[in-house]
């Protein structure tokens, strides 16, 4: 259980006793993972904070279909560049993935985006 010592995880096993041992230990196993990520967007400010930025970005164009292929790309990109910006203007480095891992996945959400835009009665 990563970043969790055994003591403390038995304390929880002891509160939670009905729950089944897999299950107890997937749900610790994706709370240790939810930290990790979460901290990649997060680290300062709102632990919701990459929600909050990319919604605000999206606002920007009340007439986009953001439920449509070519905007769910784009909102894929958008998470994206909002951890690289983030990691970038507070000077850190994601512990899941970095800055440039970041930056990397954004240009393939955006050129996605260019190739259904291509064809673009398909993907509205």
């Amino acid at each position: 259980m990563d970043g969790i010592d055994d003591k403390n995880i038995e304390t929880i096993r002891k509160v939670f006793k009905n729950v089944d041992q897999n299950v107890f230990d997937q749900l610790i196993d994706e709370l240790a993972l939810y930290e990790k990520k979460n901290a990649d967007y997060a680290r300062v400010g709102d632990i919701h904070g990459n929600f909050l930025r990319v919604s605000q970005i999206k606002r920007i164009w009340p007439n986009m279909d953001w439920s449509s292929p070519v905007g769910t790309a784009i909102s894929y990109g958008l998470k994206q560049f909002d951890a690289a910006m983030q990691m970038i203007s507070e000077e850190y480095e994601g512990d899941v993935e970095g800055k440039d891992k970041r930056l990397r996945d954004w240009i393939v959400y955006l050129e996605i985006t260019r190739a259904m835009l291509k064809h673009i009665e398909k993907y509205k």
